[in-house]
């Protein structure tokens, strides 16, 4: 039972302390011109300034700052997903 007992603190501080490395890290904030809805992440070209984007089937125009912004997130989201990966290898 005090074995038990033992692993089971041990498993809850593992996670206590991934948890808190893991908050440790700047997690990228969506932008406010991030696409609601089902959007398979492509962009494609369109008009001089403007983006193509294809949201539940539907087309969209997006300003290139809006499609940059998007950009920018998307890349900081995945360092920030590779980040935490590399913290839960770290932690096995």
């Amino acid at each position: 039972y005090k074995r038990l007992q033992e692993a089971q603190n041990h498993s809850k501080r593992y996670w206590h302390e991934l948890q808190k490395k893991i908050d440790e890290l700047e997690k990228p904030q969506r932008p406010d011109c991030y696409p609601e809805g089902n959007w398979n992440g492509r962009f494609y070209k369109a008009e001089k300034g403007y983006r193509r984007i294809y949201v539940d089937g539907k087309e969209l125009l997006i300003s290139e700052e809006d499609g940059q912004a998007i950009d920018d997130y998307l890349t900081a989201l995945s360092e920030y997903e590779k980040a935490v990966e590399n913290i839960k290898k770290e932690c096995q």
